[in-house]
């Protein structure tokens, strides 16, 4: 039996050790020359491909597993050559895309995404937090197809607010950068207020009364902030603001 993991320099070779790394559902097959892909493959899950050098696609190449592009790998401009990816592809060389690419896996790396239908990228800026989890800050997707924003977003002493760009229906390469807002601890001015804290979009107010007659427009924000509205009953209202804010009075 074919070992697992191989060292392949023609098409013959790679065809010879992705079957072992396929029936064995794992393995590594790195390449060391050149070479042309001429067959529709299908790479299933728990096989890595890495490249080192100039790899044409002149089939389909169905990728369940990961693939490493440190080379250059070209997908040529014929109807049938696609890319059907449900895995990883790791793309730190270049990547030129003349045929066609679906993607329901992971697109990311630091290399370059060149040719006639060119993939684009978006990547996410953290604005100074951190993410435990989901999708690479750098990803590379289809047309009008949606990148998949980073998971679990910290900032010590902050709160996400939103992105400030769009990551879906791409149709350009972009980053967008995470808009962060620090809670605020409020302290009311007039003369029966208490204090109060606010969310990046919530204004709590405790009066020593209930005030019967209160409206939006006794309610005022400094730095640019709009008051939308105010809820609630009795000596506890909520007050409903957009953006960031330094001090309210009542």
């Amino acid at each position: 039996m074919p070992l697992v993991d191989a060292s392949v320099s023609s098409f013959l070779e790679f065809q010879s050790a992705l079957t072992a790394a396929n029936t064995a559902g794992t393995g590594t097959i790195t390449t060391t020359a050149g070479f042309a892909i001429l067959n529709n493959i299908t790479m299933f899950s728990g096989v890595t491909f890495v490249i080192n050098h100039q790899i044409d696609f002149n089939g389909s190449f169905t990728n369940q597993g990961t693939i490493i592009n440190n080379g250059n790998l070209t997908l040529n401009a014929v109807s049938f050559m696609m890319l059907v990816n449900s895995g990883t592809f790791i793309n730190n060389g270049t990547f030129g895309n003349a045929g066609t690419v679906s993607n329901s896996g992971t697109i990311t790396g630091s290399g370059t995404f060149v040719g006639s239908n060119t993939l684009h990228v978006v990547t996410f800026n953290l604005g100074g937090g951190s993410h435990s989890g989901g999708q690479p800050l750098i990803q590379a997707v289809v047309n009008v197809d949606n990148a998949s924003q980073p998971a679990g977003l910290t900032r010590s002493g902050f709160v996400f607010e939103a992105w400030d760009g769009s990551y879906t229906n791409v149709t350009s390469s972009r980053t967008i950068t995470a808009q962060w807002v620090a809670p605020v601890t409020f302290t009311s001015v007039s003369a029966d207020g208490t204090a109060g804290t606010t969310t990046t979009s919530e204004l709590l107010l405790n009066f020593s009364a209930n005030p019967t007659s209160l409206t939006a427009s006794h309610v005022t924000v400094s730095g640019g902030v709009t008051v939308t509205g105010i809820s609630g009953t009795g000596n506890t209202r909520s007050v409903d603001i957009s953006g960031s804010w330094l001090m309210a009075q009542a």
